[in-house]
Order: structure tokens, then sequence, then C-alpha cells
């Protein structure tokens, strides 16, 4: 029996495949456009890391514009590559702290100074989760520094990593200052304090200069060390010249010092803002906090960057401007810092008032019983004024009211201020002085000849505006609302009322 063929059918896919292709060719056209995306913005910012590397680098000093801030000219600064310094030569010891935007490291760097193997200094860099800002911030505060120079009384900047920058790696390496803030020495010494003034009279008993001419060294604790102001002067003074050959790292916690020290201090601290402000530096945070301690009774400045994202916020009111943060030191504001959100030299003397007046009083904090918040501000503005503290007399107090004048230009420059306090000082102390600042006269000096810091000479004096200051929460933390209208007040006992004293004529 015949059967009947029937034809072959052809072979069909499943119908998974053809329902599966074009889903999958749909997404690899998608992937292949994400790719080709992400690559185009990964080049895009490629570029943009190599143009910020070359700025970097060379700046642009050619676009100099004299009527902008320092602050707007950070991009045209350069950066000196003499100052590079091996990361491997860089060993960390301990963490000091943490800064405005990163940590502070004590370590030991290998050759980074000519007269010793090793050096112990301090080094700030970036958290290791950190934003552009953060990079951007530190950045502005080492160009600042390679174009400030040397000067005894700041913290001088001595080298930097950078290599890998591109990668989010900065690391700025700066003196280490063994023996701590101004501010912590004064408080945990005030037992050790010698007055050397008659308050009746306000003028000086005496003038010891083994007491304050004398370097500071380090020492450990004894009991010697926490004798009271009123025992026997040679005994101490005898303590103080034993530890004179005593290892210098340790960190001085206890030691006797006197009304000359804190005239010498505030010498040293005008000296050291005379220098920022004539390299077209403003500081913007002057306080006992920010002033450190050294070896031959050298005090030096620091935190002088451009960055006031601060971290120890009860100091500081809060300025919020659009998504950014801005942490302002109240206690230490000149009326235009408050009111206007202006930054100038001129603030900065109004800061150092306020620092005369911390370490005259050893270490108290500034406007004691009031709170900040408006009605403080409301106060300053009507002509508030702290006392004289207590270890002052009427010469430097007078100094501290001229620093407090409400018209800015009315103020004492910092040469001025220099000046008053080193006449108050012996002429022995004066001339060591002089000869430990030789050295960094000589550096800049050699500088000069290899990098092009003066530039900065054609800015006009600084200024800035900061957001206006500003609309906040928060008063418990020391934060504070500023208004435009404030009702008038009373002066609270232990202030002055600058629109009612006999300094009136002169504000």
């Amino acid at each position: 029996m015949l059967q009947a063929i029937e034809p072959k059918q052809p072979n069909q896919p499943p119908i998974e495949i053809i329902i599966l292709s074009p889903i999958l060719l749909c997404c690899c056209c998608i992937v292949f456009l994400v790719t080709l995306l992400y690559q185009k913005k990964r080049k895009n910012v490629r570029d943009l890391e190599a143009k910020e590397w070359e700025l970097f680098l060379q700046g642009d000093p050619i676009n100099y514009n004299p009527q902008m801030t320092l602050k707007e000219q950070i991009d045209r600064l350069f950066y000196a590559i003499e100052y590079e310094f091996a990361k491997e030569k860089l060993v960390l010891q301990e963490r000091l702290g943490d800064g405005a935007f990163g940590v502070v490291w004590k370590a030991t760097a290998v050759g980074i100074s000519a007269n010793e193997a090793e050096t112990t200094v301090a080094v700030k860099m970036l958290r290791k989760k950190h934003n552009k800002d953060a990079i951007r911030s530190l950045i502005a505060e080492l160009k600042i520094m390679v174009h400030l120079g040397q000067h005894l009384n700041v913290v001088n900047l001595l080298g930097a990593v950078t290599k890998n920058i591109v990668d989010g790696e900065l690391m700025v390496i700066v003196e280490y200052c063994p023996y701590g803030n101004l501010l912590n020495f004064l408080r945990k010494n005030r037992t050790n304090f010698e007055d050397q003034l008659n308050h009746q009279s306000f003028s000086d008993i005496c003038y010891d200069s083994t007491l304050t001419n004398s370097p500071i060294v380090g020492s450990s604790i004894s009991n010697d060390a926490t004798k009271k102001a009123g025992e026997d002067k040679s005994n101490r003074s005898n303590q103080r010249k034993n530890r004179l050959n005593e290892n210098i790292y340790y960190k001085v916690l206890e030691r006797q010092f006197t009304t000359t020290d804190l005239r010498y201090w505030a010498s040293q601290i005008a000296a050291g803002m005379e220098y920022l402000a004539s390299r077209q530096v403003l500081h913007g945070d002057l306080a006992a906090r920010n002033v450190l301690l050294c070896d031959d009774n050298v005090v030096k400045i620091c935190d002088f960057g451009l960055s006031r994202s601060l971290c120890n916020k009860d100091k500081y009111m809060k300025n919020i401007a659009g998504d950014r943060k801005v942490y302002l030191p109240v206690r230490w504001l000149a009326l235009e810092s408050m009111f206007d959100g202006v930054f100038s030299t001129h603030s900065d003397v109004w800061a150092y008032g306020i620092v005369l007046w911390e370490l005259f009083s050893l270490g108290n904090v500034p406007y004691p019983g009031i709170d900040i918040g408006p009605e403080f501000c409301k106060m300053l503005r009507e002509g508030l004024r702290m006392e004289c503290p207590p270890f002052s007399n009427q010469e430097i107090y007078d100094i501290m009211l001229s620093c407090w004048k409400v018209r800015p230009d009315s103020r004492p420059s910092f040469r001025e201020l220099r000046k008053q306090f080193n006449g108050m000082l012996p002429q022995e102390m004066q001339d060591h002085y002089l000869e430990l600042n030789e050295p960094y006269l000589a550096m800049n000096a050699a500088r000069t000849n290899a990098i092009n810091t003066e530039s900065l000479s054609n800015l006009d004096p600084p200024e800035e505006v900061a957001p206006l200051v500003p609309c906040v929460e928060k008063a418990s933390l020391g934060y504070i609302e500023m208004k435009s209208h404030f009702e008038s007040f009373t002066t609270p006992a232990g202030y002055v009322d600058m629109t009612k004293s006999r300094h009136v004529q002169k504000i």
C-alpha cells in the first residue's frame, strides 16, 4: 500500500526566543547608551580634574584683579613645587584632633629641615570620606600658606604631599607646637600666675627677667609646679631655670608666668596679625584658642585659612546661606561682621581686643553671664563693652576699648598695637624677639628670588563679605538669630556702656 508523504516543515524557533529576542536587543541598546553617557561624563570629570590640577600648579597670575578679594583670587595663586615632600618620608604618630575639613596628626618628617635629620611636624589631611569642597578648602589653605611666606608668630608651612591630589589625597605639613593653645595654658596655670601690677596705682610692681626671658621647655609634672603665685618667688625661678635642659617634646601642663608674659604674647600676636595683614590675609577667627605656645616663649597664630565650616559649634553661630552652613565666632565678632557680614583687617582688630581680654582675665569666657542671643547683639550695637579684666591696668584696658570702636577705620592698626605693647616690654626682651625673628626674615629674603610672592601686594586691603548673618535655630547651643530691629536695653552689671562713657567721643 502506498503511503502519502507529507512535505517537511522548516524548523521554527521556540516561541520564547521569538519573544525574548527584541527585549534582549533593547536591553543591549540601553546598556550601550548608558555606558556611552557614563564614559562621556567620566571624560568631562577627568578633563575638569586635569584643568584644576593645572590651575593648582600654575595658577593664573595674568588675571589677577585688584578689585577682587583674596578669597576670590585663590584659583589664581600657584603652588610652589619646592614644597613637595615624599609621603614615604612621613611617619604618622598620633592623632591630634579634627579640623574644619579633616584631621590633624603629629608626625615625624625625615629630611624636611636642613638643620636636623628628623623633625616633629603637624600634618593636616582629609578624612577618608570627603567631598570636593573639602579638598578645595585644604588646597586654598595650602596656597595661602605658600604665598604667605614665613614669620615667627604664625604657624608656618614646611611641606605638602600633593602627588595623588587628583585621587583626593592631600597632606599639608606645618610646624608642630608642642605646648598646645594659649587658652588651655591660661586656664591650667591660673594658680601659677604672678600678678606684677599694683591695682591701686595701676603701676608695675616689678619685672623679673628670669621668669619671662627663659625659653619654655617641657617638664614632667611635680608637686612644686602647683605652688600658688603667693609662694616664694625665688624657688619658682629656680624651678624654671632647672627645666631648660629637659626634653622639649613633653607637653607643658603647668609653669609659672607673669604679667610681662601676657604683654609679650600680646605684642607677638599683634606682630603676627600685622604680617598677615601685610600679605593680604585676614584671619576671621582670631581667638586665644587659635594661638599656640612654643619654645622660647613664642606664640604662633594658627587656623588662618578661609574655611568657616567649624566643628566646635558651641563657640560659633550658624549662618545658613542656601545649602551652606557657616559658623561664625559670635563673642569675637565685630559689629560690621554681625550685621553686615563684612570681615576685614579691622574686624580682626576687634577680635584682637577680645583676645587681650582673654589674656588679662587668664582665659575667662568673653562676655561672662550674658546669653549669646539676639539681646547680646542688640546690646553690643547700643554700646555695651566688657569692663576691665582683673589682671589688666587702665592703659591696657584703653587699648581694648580702642579695638572695639564702632567705626572700623577708627580702630588702631596691628602695627600700632604691636608698638604699644613693645613699649611695655624691657629692652632685653625686645632684643631677644628680634634675634628669634631673624631666621624667618632670612628665609623670606631667600624665597623672594625663587618664588614670585609679590603678586599679592597688588591686592586691596583684605575684606570679605560673608553671606548675610543669619537666621538660625538652636539658640541654646550658642547659635543666634539676628534681627533687624531691637528694643532698648539696660546695661548689665559688670559692663560699660560706650555711649555713656568717656570714650564715646573717640568712637
